[in-house]
């Protein structure tokens, strides 16, 4: 069944062109950690969503949560469409869909963050897979727990960093610890440890080769526990989005093997439960780039280093965000200066922001931001329209783009999702 409130509710969150505010007051992404401790405990502290968007048993005493990442609402919409898969569209009839929003930035950092510790973006100050960590003065990378220019996971914890310095309180998993409840969260195995060792230390984590077999070790261990909270991860989706655009034969292709997994590994341990329920989610969409358009700003305005702030050593602080949702730090005396320069530069290209405008209107949080998040997020956003791409270069290219398809930014592409629950 489709949620048709849930569509009215985005509808009204919708500004300029083509963007879409996130909804923190009902269907966001940043709801779903509260309202899996309210199903399983009966109530939560953390912010829920909606009740009409859940389809769960009367009693339920295990949750399951599928991601995919980038499956937002316009995938999911072509291939409802299009019947390219039987078995997603019984799930629709039989549960019941929603149509949420990601949270801003619409990237995969700052969403498994708050899905693992109930904080949303303006909490954690976990704002981009690239951001400035103020408390140890580095851009870094905090899902890799290394610096920008690393791509091994724990460089931060060689270089002496503490975990508590740059990540976030978790509120999710000790609560349903306390309560009986079994964190299992099912991970491909190229993401162990960093991150994942301090923010999932009270969960059992659950590292696989291969999304076949992984599912399979979830749903026995699920099955062994009385209480349950499971998590699966498919992680190629996005990769495939990414390397080869959405849509692509090569997306597809992917996609073609997660539905089989779920449908033959996953969904019938619901079927033979009847206190179990599934959730199907993802943390974003995304939008066609084409790399060979992309708006290198130190290449095209050489100058505008010069108006970012720097860490103590003297280096400017970049690059922060993504191609599709650029974070500056500005210095204060040149803020106002710099987004006019570069609103007249990206007209019809891109959107600049104030960061502090968007805080203000509610665009990271439902609440207050928190300092940490403040001291992290920058003065400027840049936020390209749908196609278009804005970014650094670096001095050895490093930052050159080859994507096809990417998000982050504030497109309907890229921030309308889904919450699907069914038992």
């Amino acid at each position: 069944m489709i949620n048709e409130a849930s569509f009215e509710a985005l509808g009204q969150m919708r500004f300029g062109s083509s963007f879409l505010r996130p909804h923190y007051q009902g269907y966001c992404f940043a709801q779903i950690p509260g309202t899996i401790q309210s199903a399983l405990l009966g109530s939560s502290k953390l912010p829920v969503l909606p009740t009409d968007a859940l389809c769960l048993p009367q009693s339920c005493n295990k949750v399951l949560l599928v991601m995919i990442d980038a499956f937002g609402w316009c995938f999911l919409e072509r291939y409802l469409k299009e019947d390219r898969y039987p078995f997603l569209n019984y799930l629709v009839e039989r549960g019941r869909l929603s149509k949420i929003t990601s949270q801003f930035p619409s990237t995969t950092a700052c969403h498994v963050t708050s899905l693992m510790t109930g904080q949303a973006i303006g909490d954690s100050g976990v704002c981009e897979w690239f951001y400035y960590a103020a408390a140890i003065d580095q851009v870094i990378s905090p899902l890799l727990f290394s610096l920008v220019n690393e791509d091994k996971i724990g460089g931060l914890t060689r270089l002496g960093v503490i975990p508590e310095l740059v990540l976030c309180e978790n509120k999710f998993i000790p609560p349903l610890k306390r309560h009986g409840v079994e964190t299992l969260i099912a991970q491909p195995n190229e993401y162990r440890g960093g991150f994942n060792d301090y923010v999932l230390r009270e969960a059992e984590i659950i590292y696989y080769h291969d999304d076949s077999s992984g599912a399979r070790m979830l749903i026995d261990r699920m099955a062994d526990s009385k209480r349950a909270y499971g998590f699966f991860y498919f992680a190629d989706f996005d990769h495939a989005v990414h390397r080869t655009g959405p849509y692509s034969a090569r997306s597809e292709r992917v996609l073609d093997n997660i539905f089989e997994t779920i449908e033959k590994q996953l969904w019938p341990f619901i079927e033979e439960n009847d206190d179990a329920a599934m959730i199907l989610t993802a943390d974003h969409g995304a939008t066609h780039m084409d790399p060979a358009t992309c708006v290198y700003l130190d290449r095209e305005f050489p100058e505008f280093l010069n108006v970012l702030r720097t860490t103590q050593t003297g280096e400017p602080i970049y690059p922060c965000g993504s191609a599709r949702d650029l974070f500056l730090h500005v210095r204060a005396e040149e803020i106002s200066s710099a987004k006019n320069l570069l609103t007249e530069a990206l007209l019809g290209k891109a959107e600049v922001f104030l960061v502090e405008d968007l805080i203000s209107r509610g665009f990271f949080s439902r609440g207050p931001v928190s300092d940490r998040f403040r001291g992290n997020v920058g003065d400027l956003v840049v936020v390209p329209y749908a196609g278009e791409s804005v970014y650094w270069l670096g001095p050895n290219e490093e930052f050159r783009q080859t994507f096809r398809g990417h998000h982050g930014g504030l497109t309907v592409e890229e921030m309308e999702t889904i919450f699907l629950s069914v038992f």
